[in-house]
């Protein structure tokens, strides 16, 4: 089986774009997607006869069901298809691995979908007692979000706890959070990797505020009651 990393090495330069309503991913990350449209179905079907590899990207406004070229975020990522199923007459269910950030140059198709050219974006791990420390508050963070959340499971805990890279437990931690996708898209378009902690260390700390603060309310309703 080819790793991902080699994929990445390999990239085409040009890739069939699919448009996701309300989901962002992130490299290294697998994820489940449920497809009903009729070009995006096509799509799939014809990456699956070939190297299985497309791009993806989100849409701006998940409401538009067929999204123009400027409707679409530039900033995406290469992904492999790991799997499809289909689901009923309509849907098909697909499981994709991101393999790299991606940044669309130009479109170069638009029947009977997207294709457009592309540019890998590398990224740059970096380390040092900074980085590590941030990387030991994320994480202290993110359990105690988990603790107090009933959306987010508890496994995920256990997940990020040998997550050796800043960038992939920045994205992790990101893709298992309930917040708005902007915020998801930002994270995915950072790309240095200190400030992407610092951004991930912020949103939990707002997230930890509020899950803190629905408990104090609940708990002093039962205590009303």
């Amino acid at each position: 089986m080819q790793k991902v990393n080699d994929k990445k090495e390999s990239l085409p330069g040009e890739l069939a774009i699919l448009p996701l309503k309300g989901t962002v991913i992130y490299p290294g990350l697998a994820l489940p997607l449920i497809i009903g449209r009729e070009r995006s179905i096509q799509l799939i079907d014809d990456a699956l006869t070939g190297e299985k590899i497309i791009g993806v990207v989100t849409q701006k406004d998940p409401k538009i069901e067929e999204p123009k070229e400027d409707e679409m975020y530039a900033f995406g990522v290469a992904v492999s298809i790991l799997k499809m199923v289909r689901v009923s007459e309509k849907d098909i269910r697909v499981v994709v691995q991101g393999i790299s950030r991606i940044k669309i140059e130009k479109f170069v198709e638009k029947d009977p979908y997207y294709r457009a050219e592309i540019i890998p974006i590398a990224e740059h791990e970096e380390d040092g007692i900074e980085i590590e420390a941030l990387m030991v508050n994320v994480k202290e963070l993110f359990r105690k979000v988990v603790e107090l959340s009933p959306q987010v499971p508890s496994e995920l805990t256990s997940m990020i706890t040998n997550l050796k890279s800043p960038g992939m437990l920045s994205d992790f931690i990101t893709s298992s959070l309930n917040i708005p996708v902007e915020e998801k898209q930002e994270i995915l378009e950072n790309l240095d990797v200190l400030h992407r902690l610092n951004r991930v260390t912020e949103i939990l700390n707002r997230e930890l505020q509020v899950l803190e603060l629905g408990q104090r309310i609940q708990s002093q309703v039962k205590e009303g009651i």
